[in-house]
């Protein structure tokens, strides 16, 4: 009977790259009593973190990842104590950036000082 012939490699290895850029996920929220306060508030929002990502340099637009608007209650499953308190609607954005650090401390020193208040998270 033939015995099957067996190779064993054993093999240490690394890879690196540059990242192609730096993703900027930004969320935007507005709450109000009523319904077109809180549209209108989550607009200017969204209006102030374009207006500072052009500032800071950025040739590319944010894009909207989702959206969304729901009602605010205090206590909102006891009928009894349930309170009505507005709308809150949030908008999330996502923008890539080139790699390169002074572009990325530019937007978020502008987006610091706009109006939008955004959360800001990164990847690479």
């Amino acid at each position: 009977m033939e015995q099957a012939a067996e190779i064993t490699v054993k093999g240490y290895g690394n890879a690196s790259a540059m990242p192609d850029g730096i993703s900027i996920n930004l969320s935007v929220l507005s709450q109000k009593k009523a319904y077109a306060q809180t549209i209108e508030g989550l607009n200017t929002k969204v209006s102030a973190v374009s207006l500072a990502l052009t500032r800071a340099g950025c040739t590319e637009s944010a894009v909207t990842k989702s959206y969304g608007v729901s009602e605010v209650w205090t206590d909102q499953y006891d009928s009894a104590k349930r309170q009505f308190h507005g709308y809150q609607a949030t908008q999330k954005l996502g923008v890539t950036i080139p790699v390169d650090n002074v572009l990325l401390g530019r937007v978020f020193e502008e987006l610091s000082n706009s109006d939008s208040q955004p959360d800001i998270g990164i990847t690479f």
